[in-house]
């Protein structure tokens, strides 16, 4: 592997995280009671009413739609590219309320328009790229640290230092190596 693959899968599960915390978000408060008050006025019953013989059943639990945009530098192999598509595709079919656009882009150019597009509000939901954008988006400071979502523990001590910068984590690696 290339060395700007280093740590080609830089911010996957910061967004990963982010997108699980909006899901566990919609989850609470779509299992909030209303707190609104009845308008109209409920009847007393005339006769008695018999007790249900079953348990109530509890209703399905609603969650909200997220259709979220993964921009990924993977272009340059279709195999590459296509594993990208098939994680999003996984994890559709374990969550489907969220669905994913995954647009392609060259390395640079990728750097470039997230950068622009970060700047004008605009940006992509989720991003996968090299740990050498960490750099620009920290100064720029178009990406958040993900110390409290991830368990840093579980990788590489050499591969999380990568995307550390000023005592911070900005990134999961998902590779290590050239």
């Amino acid at each position: 592997m290339r060395k700007h693959k280093l740590f080609v899968f830089l911010s996957l599960l910061l967004i990963a995280a982010v997108v699980l915390g909006a899901c566990a978000k919609a989850t609470e408060e779509a299992t909030k009671a209303p707190t609104a008050e009845p308008t109209e006025a409920i009847a007393e019953p005339t006769e008695a009413i018999e007790e249900p013989t079953e348990e109530p059943t509890e209703a399905p639990e609603v969650m909200e739609e997220f259709a979220l945009v993964l921009w990924t530098q993977e272009g340059e192999a279709e195999d590459a590219f296509q594993y990208v598509q098939s994680l999003a595709d996984a994890y559709t079919a374990l969550h489907p309320n969220v669905t994913f656009e995954v647009v392609n882009k060259e390395t640079e150019i990728l750097r470039e328009d997230f950068q622009t597009a970060a700047l004008a509000g605009a940006s992509p939901d989720l991003l996968w790229t090299v740990n050498d954008h960490a750099g620009p988006f920290t100064a720029a400071e178009l990406i958040q640290p993900v110390d409290d979502l991830v368990d840093e523990t579980k990788y590489v001590d050499g591969a999380l230092s990568a995307v550390q910068l000023e005592g911070q984590t900005w990134g999961v690696p998902i590779t290590s190596g050239n």
